[in-house]
């Protein structure tokens, strides 16, 4: 009976003992204690491993070459010094803001089917529409609600314009303007005289 009694009481001392010695040793939620034990080590053979360089011949090399130096071209037209428009290149033009020098900005805007951000990119009559300027086939009316002015019926004189009205929010509407500076987007004055003139 002693040693049943004895026996019992080193089982419980043994228990007593606080378990965090043992819990940290065997914790499965401890990244560093191995490569694939808890969450941490998953992953961690790809991380050295470096991507092999794609293979390509000397013909895409060149044709990446001649399409880099074509649109370096561009970019460095776009906004260069300039004193006349012949500095320029083709379809730029030079507006002097300082009075000294200018910069080469482009005369007409995007043109249909080159690439846009915004409406404002592109030239009267086209929107932006997925990246791309693409002509503006409804042509709003008089007091209808519109974004930009090429929505608007030109050959009519309407433009879309900021409309505020007592007690209501401001509205943005196709309305007649005199001074295209009211107008929202693009607006070409002379498109609407050449329209008048057709009819």
């Amino acid at each position: 009976m002693r040693s049943a009694v004895l026996g019992l009481l080193v089982l419980l001392a043994s228990c007593w003992s606080p378990a965090a010695g043992w819990g940290y040793i065997f914790s499965r939620f401890r990244p560093e204690a191995g490569p694939n034990w808890g969450y941490g080590g998953v992953g961690q053979q790809y991380q050295n491993t470096i991507p092999a360089e794609r293979m390509v011949s000397p013909r895409e090399q060149l044709m990446e070459a001649l399409l880099g130096e074509e649109v370096l071209e561009d970019q460095l037209c776009e906004g260069r010094r300039c004193t006349a428009n012949e500095q320029c290149c083709g379809g730029h033009v030079c507006v002097e803001f300082d009075g000294a020098s200018g910069t080469c900005m482009s005369s007409l805007g995007q043109r249909e089917g080159s690439s846009c951000a915004t409406d404002n990119e592109c030239a009267a009559g086209l929107i932006c529409d997925l990246g791309a300027c693409v002509l503006f086939q409804g042509k709003k009316r008089y007091s209808e609600p519109c974004t930009v002015s090429s929505e608007c019926e030109i050959g009519r004189g309407l433009c879309c314009q900021v409309v505020r009205r007592h007690r209501q929010a401001p509205k943005t509407l196709c309305g007649y303007f005199k001074d295209p500076m009211i107008c929202i987007g693009h607006v070409a004055s002379e498109q609407v005289k050449a329209e008048s003139a057709k009819e």
